[in-house]
């Protein structure tokens, strides 16, 4: 929000900011402050004119009132005692250096917010925003108004971002936590691999020596085989043999013979003669 737009806001209507003594021109003032400059608040005082001496200076530059200086638009004019007991403060809209017109509440008193016209007279000086900050940081304002955190209620909102960051840590550890997790996933994941790679090479290994085995028995059947008609043959060749033996134990000697008593015969008549 802009000064135009604050003022097409407000005018002719009342702004009791801190919800105390109705609508002073202090409530203006610190609306202002909250709703166009998005600053923090200056630390409470009893009168206006006291916001001279309590300022933020790291928001703002204070500039006196001198003959030549004029404010710019959006300057937070502050009159003291001269202006009455508390002084008194408003927002600079435009003017020169004789006179210049101002967004006023309680001026004259018990007014509305409403354009006020004014001379110098009484003016301590002006404050003047160090940089529009506004610009820079309303889409974080208008972020925070969005998720229900009031910028302006520091306090609260202190709380309520504290325990946005307090779950963000504990989000970060926890995804510390996955991302370990998933490391060691990732290497379970590589070992099972490994072992899957190992069985199917033992699978293979194991289903040539099976065929290696198959191969053996079978070659083991036929040699069996192949055995047991080798031992047929020698069982009838050995039955053959002892029957052979068999019948050379039953030839009569050679002394009974009739051929051998014909030689002998044969013999003694020659040895006679």
């Amino acid at each position: 929000m802009d000064l135009d737009q604050f003022i097409e806001k407000y005018t002719d209507k009342g702004i009791d900011f801190d919800g105390h003594f109705g609508n002073q021109c202090m409530d203006l003032y610190r609306q202002y402050v909250a709703e166009v400059l998005n600053y923090p608040q200056s630390k409470p005082v009893p009168s206006a004119k006291d916001v001279w001496d309590t300022y933020l200076p790291k928001y703002f530059d204070r500039v006196e009132n001198k003959p030549t200086n004029i404010p710019l638009k959006g300057d937070i004019v502050i009159w003291g005692k001269e202006f009455g007991k508390h002084g008194h403060i408003s927002v600079f809209v435009e003017g020169g250096v004789r006179t210049f017109k101002s967004f006023d509440q309680n001026s004259p008193l018990k007014s509305l917010s409403h354009v006020q016209k004014h001379n110098y007279k009484g003016v301590l000086g002006w404050l003047r925003p160090r940089k529009d900050m506004s610009t820079d940081i309303k889409w974080l304002i208008d972020y925070m108004r969005e998720k229900g955190i009031d910028p302006l209620n520091e306090g609260a909102a202190r709380g309520q971002l504290q325990v946005i960051f307090d779950g963000n840590e504990k989000y970060k550890e926890k995804q510390k936590r996955i991302d370990s997790l998933e490391n060691e996933l990732a290497g379970a994941k590589g070992e099972a691999a490994e072992c899957e790679t190992r069985l199917s090479t033992f699978e293979k290994n194991r289903g040539e020596s099976q065929e290696e085995v198959d191969k053996l028995n079978k070659q083991l059947h036929q040699n069996g085989g192949e055995l047991v008609r080798l031992n047929n043959i020698i069982v009838k060749q050995e039955t053959e043999i002892e029957g052979l033996r068999q019948k050379r134990n039953d030839t009569p000697p050679v002394s009974d013979n009739k051929f051998a008593r014909l030689i002998r015969w044969l013999l003694r008549r020659k040895v006679g003669d």
